[in-house]
Order: C-alpha cells, then structure tokens, then sequence
C-alpha cells in the first residue's frame, strides 16, 4: 500500500516537474510554435492550387449489332473473311487508355504547347531546357497519361475520367475534349472498317459463282449496310457522358487548414524537445549557442 502511494507521489512529482519546465521556457516554447506556424502558413499562401475536374462516361451498349452480325459467324467462314465491321466494345477503354490515342488527341487538340507552358516564353517560343531539345508529342502523350487518370468501376461499369493541374479551366477543358475526341475516334474507326468489309464483299460477289457462298456474302453485305447506318453520325457512339466534368471552384491542393494544424502540431512537437534536452545539455556541460 505504501508503495502504490509513493508511486502516486512521484508521477505527481514528475508532472509538476514538466509542468515548471514548460512554463519556465514558455517564451521559447510560443516563439518555436509561431515559426513553425509561419512558415505553415507562407508555404499555404504560395504553393500553386492544384484543381481536379471529373467526368463520368459508360460504353454504349451494341450487344443488338454485334448479335445480328454474329449469326452469320458460321457461314462466313465458308467465305474466309470475318464477320462484323465494329470494334469489341471491350476493347474501346484500352483504345482511349493508349499512348497512340493520347498521341492523337494532343496533335488534334493543339496541346502540346499547352502542356509544356512553363517552358515558353511570352512570345510563345521555347525557353529553359525546352530550347535545346523541344518536347515531341510522343513525350506529351506520356506526360498527359501521368495527369489524365481513366479509371473503370468494375460493379457498375461506369467510367470516371479525370485531371488535375494548376489551371481550373484548363482541366474541364481537356476532360470533356478528350470525351468527344474518343468518340469521334472511335466512330470513324468503326465507320471506315465498315467501309472496308464493304468494298471487300461487293468485290468477293463479283468474283463468285456458287450460289451458296453468294447468299451468305449477300447476307453479311445487308448486315454491314446495316453496321453502317448504326454508325451514323453519333457524337456519343462509344461512350455516354453521364455527368460532364465542370470547371472547379475548390481547389484539392493545398489544404490551407490542414497545413496549418499540422504546422502548429509540429511546432509544438519541436517545441517539447528543445524544453527537455536543455537541461540535459546543461547537465552535461554543453552550452548551445
């Protein structure tokens, strides 16, 4: 019993200690807080915003198309051609994820210059290290890859497509581009495939003399006829846009007060540690200037 009240007298003891040591360098103690919430809050005013823009898109479904022309999957082959002028709609979101793609949409949107703005002078030249070696689109496309994330929910199936940068127009801009772009794309790719299975079976016909194999290239002709006028002149053709992305009015970086709590949790934090290692520099006979 004796014990536990001697152990009680010492943490006592201990807390009053630290309790007269904390007030004796309060003066200290404040002026470490103060710095260190400062520099928070010069870092906090300076630092450049970083601003997000979202858009949510979803494939258009052609499971109607790709079931008509898939009917005939068996006889064509009596043919030696493949049924189907349309993409894999599967095969879309890896289309618009390519460096290619993004390589197309710079050069088509003019945004090399763009991408690469810290690098030119106001009369829109090259300056810094971008006057010895200019960044080519190749090297845009990667880099925009890096700021431009699509990224597919797998339960739903819905897409999310999003950037971030310093310039919040800049980033609503590009997300909603890059959206039509990735349409258009995709369409005329679908559209002069088309084309092409087209221009082949009306040329099979003509060299063809057994009725059957003709019955089935009439067959896939009126079907990819039909693939044709689906195509049409779509401007969502691959993928709907659910929710447009908007120009943002909050900024995702900095956070202003959360860099602020934490410098005065740092403050006070650095502020501790200085309060008790200077008895323990005196102790020992250093002195710290």
């Amino acid at each position: 019993m004796e014990r536990n009240i001697n152990a009680l007298d010492d943490v006592e003891v201990d807390v009053q200690h630290i309790i007269n040591m904390l007030w004796r360098s309060r003066w200290l103690f404040f002026a470490v807080i103060c710095v260190a919430s400062t520099v928070g809050f010069i870092y906090a005013s300076l630092a450049k915003p970083v601003f997000e823009a979202k858009a949510i898109i979803a494939p258009v479904s052609q499971e109607k198309q790709s079931g008509m022309l898939n009917k005939l999957g068996g006889l064509a082959s009596l043919a030696g051609i493949s049924v189907g002028s349309q993409s894999d709609p599967k095969n879309y979101l890896a289309i618009i994820k390519s460096t290619r793609f993004h390589k197309h949409f710079i050069e088509k949107e003019k945004l090399l210059k763009t991408l690469y703005s810290d690098c030119l002078s106001k009369g829109g030249g090259w300056i810094n290290e971008c006057e010895k070696k200019p960044p080519t689109h190749l090297e845009a496309a990667v880099k925009l890859k890096n700021i431009l994330e699509i990224k597919e929910d797998q339960k739903t199936g819905l897409i999310t497509v999003s950037m971030q940068d310093n310039d919040s127009e800049l980033v609503a801009s590009v997300v909603n581009r890059f959206i039509f772009t990735s349409n258009l794309f995709l369409r005329d790719k679908a559209r002069t495939q088309t084309e092409k299975n087209i221009k082949f079976l009306s040329e099979e016909l003509k060299k063809t003399r057994e009725l059957e194999i003709k019955n089935v290239l009439y067959s896939m002709l009126e079907k990819e006829m039909q693939s044709k006028k689906l195509v049409g002149n779509k401007d969502e053709f691959a993928f709907e846009v659910i929710d447009p992305a908007y120009i943002p009015k909050e900024r995702i970086y900095p956070n202003r007060r959360l860099i602020l709590v934490s410098s005065v949790a740092l403050g006070v934090f650095i502020s501790c540690i200085i309060v008790f290692l200077l008895p323990a520099f005196r102790k020992k006979g250093i002195n710290p200037r």
